[in-house]
């Protein structure tokens, strides 16, 4: 809710869904946007969001990828980053940190408006 108040945000802790979990996702919506780890395992975001794409296109429901917020200092792994830096900024109050925090909520939030 940090990023997109109105986006509602499923975590997937395997590289596809099933077929009924799709079904779930249809009966709440017809657009769906994945944001895929940047590590390793974040591979997942290529192999898993093509499987994930096929099943859901069939029923009718739009996919789109976003890859984790990245420049030539600074990289996110996961989402799991922005709550890090969010608890950081809170606890430090850095302006450096504010500012860094600013420009990955305003890179989601244009990314995820661009396809909502």
């Amino acid at each position: 809710k940090l990023i997109n108040r109105e986006a509602n945000v499923i975590v997937m802790k395997s590289s596809s869904i099933s077929q009924s979990s799709a079904n779930i996702i249809k009966t709440l919506t017809n657009k769906v946007v994945f944001i895929a780890d940047n590590d390793k395992k974040g591979n997942w975001g290529i192999k898993g969001y093509h499987r994930t794409k096929n099943i859901l296109s069939n029923l009718g429901v739009e996919c789109h990828l976003i890859e984790q917020y990245k420049t030539d200092y600074y990289e996110l792994k996961d989402m799991g980053d922005i709550v890090d830096l969010v608890i950081e900024v809170m606890k430090t109050r850095d302006e450096i940190k504010t500012v860094e925090l600013n420009k990955v909520i305003a890179y989601y939030k244009n990314a995820i408006s661009y396809y909502l």
